[in-house]
């Protein structure tokens, strides 16, 4: 069964008409650009700096199967499904949904059963000694009136903070995904690489064997050999790092999981390309791409929650009206209990007036908490809107530097060759071959990072477009 959206609290003339604008904006499913127009001054542009289709949009629910690399896949379903902080977010939510109950109930009669039963004897002597019981049992019923719409502020408040965990919990996944492909992808970048050095060090150890070779032979002096010596030492030195790296990296996917750091390493430990994917995406407008990022979708639902409360606070400088009543048998013992004498009725009624300044101080911390609600959600977009354009910036960026990066190690690796085999007919000196060799192996190296920027670039453009999130936030029951 879906459940209906909260009723619309009923509060005071100052934020009245705005809380139901919001109100019915929300339940309409609003984009974000028409919740900022109340929340403060927020343009969202009509299209993105880098021209890009726009119709139709890419549908990026389970982007990273784009990548076609089956343990990556197989790790952020993993991770979504057991990961410690993803857990911790549905707890916050059932928790949310359970003070949402308990403020719909409220809206109603509170009732209670009771009953007591109770023996008594009067005098000393057995001869006159009396023994009497008395039976009771009743329903007691109190009702608190909702005048001023303070219980359904409440209740409106409390939904709202529903949706809120509902888009908090969307916002963790996306940026759990998002994580856990980044720190896969440093891996395979840091294997590349440390398999890259390791083959610049045999490349290196056979340069001085020849060097060697050479200076046994009358050939070269001590300075090639103690440069050679160098650049095999300075290259050797550089695999720890990266070995490193690929432990650290290797034990924050298996934490990702919800695994102990040392799980994964198995699994990771054979080396894999970096992954790679087309970024031919159509992006949508950026009103739209907001409206499916779960950030801003949780900052629309704070601003809601807030006026809320000050609807709440705005009831409590009210006078308070509550309706009691009770309904109960009353005899003197089990046999009579039932007998129509034994009924009692009765009904109260009572009002309570607020004095003092509390109230309306209270009012007042709600309203600056409503503004608070307001920055923070215009900062969100802000910082969306950013997220989106550098992120298309970053990948412009990363094709032109990776395009220039094939040519020049093309090129390095070329003049490598070249000088290694004029360094053996003695027509060059060893320090070209050095000066080549580290162009090439630098060459290599780039290339590497390159790539894998070019991948956390594609990684950071999903999650900058909202990760795939499903913006639909009907809740099922």
């Amino acid at each position: 069964m879906m459940r209906q959206p909260a009723p619309t609290p009923r509060i005071g003339p100052k934020v009245g008409a705005l809380f139901l604008w919001v109100a019915a904006t929300l339940g309409a499913c609003a984009t974000p650009q028409s919740i900022g127009t109340s929340a403060g001054r927020t343009d969202v542009p009509a299209a993105w700096s880098k021209r890009q289709p726009i119709s139709p949009a890419t549908n990026l629910r389970h982007w990273w199967q784009r990548f076609q690399d089956p343990i990556l896949s197989r790790l952020i379903d993993e991770a979504l499904a057991s990961n410690p902080t993803l857990e911790g977010a549905a707890a916050s939510l059932q928790q949310a949904r359970a003070l949402r109950d308990v403020a719909e109930a409220g809206l109603w009669p509170q009732g209670q059963g009771t009953g007591s039963a109770r023996r008594s004897t009067q005098g000393i002597a057995a001869s006159n000694r009396a023994a009497s019981t008395l039976v009771s049992l009743g329903i007691e019923e109190t009702w608190t009136l909702d005048v001023f719409g303070g219980k359904r502020s409440t209740l409106a408040a409390q939904q709202a903070a529903v949706w809120s965990r509902m888009a908090n919990l969307g916002d963790y996944r996306v940026q759990i995904a998002a994580e856990l492909a980044t720190t896969y992808i440093n891996l395979r970048a840091a294997q590349a690489r440390l398999a890259l050095a390791q083959q610049t060090l045999s490349s290196q150890s056979h340069t001085r064997q020849l060097v060697g070779w050479r200076r046994q032979a009358g050939l070269v002096s001590a300075l090639d050999s103690a440069q050679a010596d160098f650049a095999f030492a300075s290259t050797q030195a550089s695999l720890p790092a990266l070995q490193n790296a690929i432990a650290q990296s290797s034990h924050a996917l298996s934490i990702l999981t919800g695994r102990p750091p040392q799980e994964l390493v198995g699994l990771l430990q054979e080396v894999r390309a970096v992954p790679t994917v087309e970024m031919n995406i159509a992006l949508n407008l950026p009103a739209e791409t907001l409206r499916r990022r779960a950030d801003v979708r949780a900052g629309e639902f704070a601003i809601l929650e807030a006026f809320g409360r000050l609807g709440q606070a705005e009831a409590a400088t009210k006078p308070n009206f509550t309706l009691g009543g009770s309904i109960g048998l009353s005899a003197a013992g089990l046999a009579t209990l039932l007998n129509g004498s034994s009924l009692l009725t009765a009904l109260s009624a009572g009002v309570q007036v607020p004095i003092g300044p509390g109230p309306a101080a209270q009012v007042r911390a709600d309203q600056a908490g409503v503004e608070l609600a307001k920055h923070a959600y215009r900062a969100t977009v802000l910082a969306a809107l950013r997220d989106v354009e550098d992120a298309l910036a970053r990948l412009h960026e990363d094709q032109v530097i990776l395009s220039s990066l094939n040519v020049a190690n093309a090129a390095a690796n070329k003049a490598y060759d070249l000088a290694q085999i004029r360094y053996r007919s003695g027509l060059i000196d060893f320090q070209t071959v050095l000066d080549t060799e580290r162009a090439a192996f630098s060459g290599r190296d780039g290339l590497v990072t390159a790539r894998a920027n070019l991948s956390l670039d594609s990684v950071a453009l999903y999650k900058a477009l909202g990760g795939g999130w499903n913006a639909d936030l009907q809740e099922q029951l």
